[in-house]
């Protein structure tokens, strides 16, 4: 989850006119930060996505899942490294199994702990400001639900993965630019198992 041109694919229902624009079709990271063990990514909000239905009435009220910078609330202190216009989020990897996501009114957290070699338990816990009126709880509420049918897209492609890597066809996979901070934690591995 450190690269974001899989929105075009995987979420192509739910998230790609959020973050897929004119100008950047492939939704590349506005930012990479690589630390000795940990790193972190700024992820693209499309200027031009335009809310509809009820995303466009939970947009007017509250923090939604993708408007980042876009929206009218104070960023979180420490957000948006790059000082980039069209923000969405940041995404921190704190070595070996812990994420923070930021953005604007929400941050979520992710755990991943170890069960077996190939089974993992994944644990997310969303945080949002109280809602002060019923409007905002409303549009907080839109948020957790787009939330959670986002990570059931991921976490389906994750389970697809993890039984395509078991076949043991592939030998081996190539990681593009896009993925630096997907290489950048495999060289970490590497590097404390070779100690």
């Amino acid at each position: 989850f450190v690269e974001a041109y899989h929105v075009e694919s995987v979420h192509r229902r739910s998230l790609k006119e959020t973050f897929n624009s004119q100008d950047n079709p492939y939704c590349h990271l506005v930012d990479v930060r690589l630390h000795e063990r940990n790193r972190s990514v700024s992820c693209y909000a499309n200027p031009q996505h335009a809310p509809h239905g009820a995303e466009a009435l939970a947009y007017k009220v509250g923090a939604t899942l993708a408007q980042g910078a876009l929206a009218s609330t104070t960023a979180l202190k420490g957000t948006n490294f790059a000082g980039e216009k069209n923000w969405a989020f940041d995404i921190h990897i704190i070595f070996p199994c812990f994420e923070i996501a930021t953005s604007n009114g929400w941050y979520f957290t992710y755990n991943w702990w170890p069960v077996t070699h190939n089974r993992t338990r994944w644990e997310m816990r969303f945080y949002m400001n109280r809602a002060t009126n019923l409007a905002a709880k409303v549009s907080q509420e839109f948020t957790k639900t787009l939330t959670r049918d986002t990570l059931r897209e991921d976490l389906s492609t994750l389970e697809n993965g993890q039984a395509m890597m078991e076949t043991g066809r592939i030998k081996y996979m190539t990681l593009s630019d896009q993925e630096i901070a997907v290489r950048h934690g495999y060289k970490v591995v590497e590097r404390l198992l070779a100690e």
